[in-house]
């Protein structure tokens, strides 16, 4: 017998729920808006999904690249560092790949639009581990 080891495929299609999640990777890059070009940052998560374990389950998140009090990106990772994490940091730089590998918990939600046949996923939020009550099992769907 002659065994070879199929690599994991990547799956972006998750159910709704609360998740362990490890933060993956982050890339910046640049997006255009009415003032002109702006830094985003893309960061993915690498989701544990029960029942999907022979797949390379991901979710992502885009962000302005910006920690003005009230943004988008402070208040999703606020939830995850801690309230006092901008307080005690205010005026100070801080680098955003120190973020890869944090652990955490994720609430995945869908987003379906109107003409499109499968929901996109959305990361809605990222809380410290054992914050939320996870999901335990995944409803079949018949896709494999």
């Amino acid at each position: 017998m002659i065994e070879v080891e199929i690599p994991k495929e990547r799956m972006w299609d998750l159910p709704e729920g609360n998740y362990s999640a490890t933060i993956d990777s982050l890339k910046v890059f640049p997006k255009q808006s009415s003032k002109g070009m702006e830094d985003w940052v893309r960061i993915l998560f690498q989701v544990k999904v029960p029942g999907m374990e022979h797949w390379n389950t991901l979710a992502g998140r885009n962000f302005k690249l910006n920690f003005h009090p009230g943004s988008d990106l402070r208040n999703f990772l606020g939830s995850l560092l801690g309230g006092r994490f901008f307080l005690n940091g205010s005026g100070q730089k801080f680098d955003l790949e120190t973020l890869i590998g944090m652990e955490g918990e994720v609430k995945l939600q869908h987003y379906q639009g109107r003409d499109f046949d499968s929901p996109m996923v959305v990361v809605a939020a990222m809380y410290p581990p054992q914050s939320l009550k996870l999901t335990q099992s995944i409803p079949a769907t018949g896709k494999d």
